[in-house]
């Protein structure tokens, strides 16, 4: 499973840099940019994010194609 949620808590509660949160959770620095970079354009308020479930979570950021 990703660790979508880790990854945001780790870069807005505890203000690690990337390079800290991917040694972390044993992800690349890559994908840790990604996670933030889909996080920002989900338009899902910082607020909002500790009420959003993990699966909701995974959909905002991943969304599936139009099939």
């Amino acid at each position: 499973m990703r660790n979508i949620r880790e990854v945001l808590r780790l870069f807005f509660d505890c203000r690690l840099t990337k390079r800290q949160i991917a040694r972390s959770c044993g992800i690349a620095r890559s994908t840790v940019a990604e996670y933030l970079r889909r996080f920002s354009a989900s338009g899902v308020k910082l607020a909002d994010f500790p009420e959003t479930d993990d699966e909701k979570l995974e959909q905002l950021l991943f969304p599936r194609p139009p099939s």
